[in-house]
């Protein structure tokens, strides 16, 4: 809107005319200035509030993250105790190393479903695997062949060595990289290639 023209067809004069497009030039700027002020201002604060929700997302991971483990962890032991071909006097019977197996890796399947949503699909899947291979060598344990029970031993602790504990490797490297921890883990096939490898190196 021409408000130049429309002052001087109401025959206003032309100082007049200057001073009122000053003014309003004035009181326009001043409102564009208060409203880039306000924007900024909710712009700091909606930052702030995401840094905050952003925060606080990544200190529940981290919590969930240490209580998996855990669980992980004690699952590992649990199912290593129980295939072990070793059994000191006095140790728990197989049947309640079996009952301690069912519980700890319950009891890890149970938190990894409820708190799931906080990762990716990729480690979903290896804490999955993992879930499937101590089921796998628990099972293989508890039906073994007994007529040949010494051969089974050997066969299965050697599954959970290989199978079990590399998942948990992988896993362990995953969480590593989710907590922002620098140094490298390392899985049983690469350790056994670089022993390979130091191995042809000396021959």
């Amino acid at each position: 809107m021409d408000w130049e023209l429309i002052l001087k067809t109401l025959g206003v004069s032309g100082i007049l005319v200057a001073g009122v497009i000053l003014l309003g030039k004035a009181l326009m700027g001043h409102l564009l200035s208060k409203d880039v002020e306000s924007f900024k201002a909710e712009l700091k604060i909606s930052a702030f509030e995401h840094e905050i929700r952003f925060s606080k997302l990544h200190d529940k991971v981290d919590s969930t993250i240490a209580k998996l483990y855990k669980k992980l962890a004690r699952t590992t032991i649990a199912l290593g105790n129980y295939v072990t071909g070793y059994v000191p006097a006095g140790s728990p019977s197989e049947t309640e190393r079996a009952k301690a197996v069912v519980d700890v890796l319950n009891e890890f399947i149970n938190y990894y479903e409820e708190n799931k949503i906080y990762f990716n699909t990729n480690v979903c899947a290896k804490l999955e695997e993992f879930i499937s291979k101590n089921k796998k060598v628990f099972y293989e344990f508890q039906y073994k062949n007994e007529t040949n029970r010494t051969k089974e031993w050997i066969r299965i602790a050697g599954e959970f060595e290989k199978d079990v504990q590399n998942a948990k490797l992988i896993i362990e490297e995953d969480f590593r990289k989710i907590l922002g921890v620098k140094n490298k883990g390392e899985t049983i096939e690469q350790r056994e290639s670089e022993q390979k490898i130091k191995k042809d190196g000396s021959d």
